[in-house]
């Protein structure tokens, strides 16, 4: 149950709930999969990406959970490791929960890291439609649009997510801030 409610929240874009069902989760069941992505989150943000991509890789041996899959496909994405693996690990996380716009937008920022921004749109037009509201997949939508050269509507999507600040992480901030900046840049 309490897992169903993370992710619920995580899609949804509920932060607090999500961080609130997420101690309860951990505090129930230590060894949860959300767990050595917390772990591994922390090796990131120290810039361990070995480190990262061994945490990540010793809990897939464990179990294939869908959000492993998908946090490893971005450490692969981040550190432009092998593309076809992370391709791989992204389309597992989708046909495991296919409803999930998150592991969606993976998959479209791979087609975009690769240059097919039809597919990254198709991908993101399936995100949007699980949850237009989601931020990750308005955050990728912004990009899409920057890729094709259409400002306009990226600027408009980022404006909003402005306007909506209290829901994002520190993370998307960033993200937004520097899309922003990329805006204005010729």
């Amino acid at each position: 149950v309490w897992e169903m409610m993370v992710t619920w929240a995580r899609i949804r874009g509920q932060r607090k709930l999500m961080e609130a069902s997420q101690r309860t989760l951990l505090a129930l069941e230590p060894r949860h999969p959300l767990q050595i992505i917390q772990n591994a989150f922390v090796h990131y943000r120290q810039g361990s990406m070995e480190k990262t991509e061994a945490e990540l890789r010793a809990g897939l041996w464990r179990q294939r959970n869908p959000d492993l899959l998908n946090a490893l496909a971005h450490v692969l994405m981040d550190r432009d490791g092998d593309l076809r693996e992370a391709r791989s690990l992204a389309d597992e996380a989708v046909r495991r929960q296919p409803f999930n716009p998150i592991y969606r937008c993976t998959r479209s920022e791979l087609d975009l890291k690769e240059g097919r921004l039809d597919d990254a749109e198709r991908e993101l037009k399936q995100a949007l439609a699980e949850d237009p509201d989601n931020i990750q997949t308005l955050l990728m939508s912004i990009r899409i649009h920057l890729a094709r050269g259409e400002k306009q509507p990226a600027l408009e999507l980022s404006r909003m997510l402005v306007r909506r600040k209290r829901e994002l992480t520190p993370e998307q901030q960033e993200q937004v801030k520097a899309l922003l900046l990329q805006m204005r840049s010729p």
